[in-house]
Order: structure tokens, then sequence, then C-alpha cells
């Protein structure tokens, strides 16, 4: 089978691939038809990738994207994903009985990562297949490196590096 490669102009937005700030016709939106529209609020300027899914109370901020695959759902609280916030391939975000799960403006929540009733800063990055669970708090400015696991109710104050199972503060930035 021979390959080919698609051209430069191929990959641009065009009137049937919209740009990230006009989605109105979004394939994803679209999606979401079927649902109680009254419970997710997508900012105009948000992407949400074809292939998400959200499920319940969940409001997606200004320019904040949800790429292919990941899995936004309120079962029982709500989601808030802010401002210019990234949740990228295959995460899990869901909640618990009083556990609301808030992603903080400017942060990337990086492939294959769980969100379990947590709330996560400003400028944040948690790594690949990070997991960090219910009541947990991530402080603006932080990392969660690659496979850390940080525990139910753990505080992680501002601008701090943690990594490891069970997660811990190893340096501060």
């Amino acid at each position: 089978m021979a390959l080919t490669r698609s051209s430069p102009s191929s990959r641009l937005p065009t009137a049937n691939r919209p740009a990230c700030a006009a989605q109105k016709a979004d394939p994803a939106r679209q999606k979401l038809k079927g649902r109680d529209l009254s419970l997710i609020k997508i900012a105009d300027t948000a992407f949400i990738h074809p292939s998400a899914q959200l499920y319940g109370k969940v409001r997606v901020g200004d320019g904040a994207s949800v790429w292919c695959n990941a899995v936004v759902r309120s079962e029982i609280a709500h989601v808030e994903i802010h401002e210019a916030a990234n949740i990228q391939d295959f995460v899990m975000i869901h909640t618990d009985p009083g556990k609301p799960v808030i992603v903080g403006a400017y942060t990337s929540v990086t492939h294959h990562a769980t969100l379990h009733g947590c709330t996560i800063g400003d400028h944040c990055l948690i790594g690949i297949n990070a997991t960090i669970y219910n009541g947990a708090v991530i402080g603006s400015g932080s990392i969660v490196g690659q496979h850390a696991y940080v525990r139910d109710g753990t505080i992680v104050p501002p601008n701090s590096i943690v990594v490891g199972s069970p997660a811990k503060v190893i340096s501060t930035r």
C-alpha cells in the first residue's frame, strides 16, 4: 500500500473544518444535541473534539479545549474547565458527591490523566497518566509529574513539583 502525504493547504481550516474560534457548526456540538444542553455550557471560543464525551453539568471556558477521546462526566457534582485550559487525549474527568472537578485557567492536563473530584489551580501542568483523587488540591503554577498518584485530600502548595506514587513535593519553582 502506498503512503500519501497531505498538502499543507489540506491541513488548514476551511468552511468544512471550522477554526477553533468559530465552533457554532462544530460536529462535536452537533453530537451534544441529544443531551440536556441546559447543563452543558461551552464558550463560543472553546474547542471540543468530535470524539470527546461531555455528560452532566459541565462548563468549558473561553479558549479552552477538550481533545480526542477525553471523557468529562459530572455524575453528581459539577465540572469547570476554565479559560484556555487544555484537556488532552484520553483524559478522564469525573466527580463524587460534594467533590466537583475544577481545572484552572491556562492549565494543561496531558494524555491519559485521571482527575477525580479534585481542584487544579491556574497555570498547572498535569503529567501523562497522572491520577489525582477526591479532595486533592493542586496549587497554582504546580507541576504533577507523569504517572504520579495524588492521594485523596492531598494539598499541594502553589509552584510545587510533585512526583511519585504516592506523590510528594520534590521542589518548588
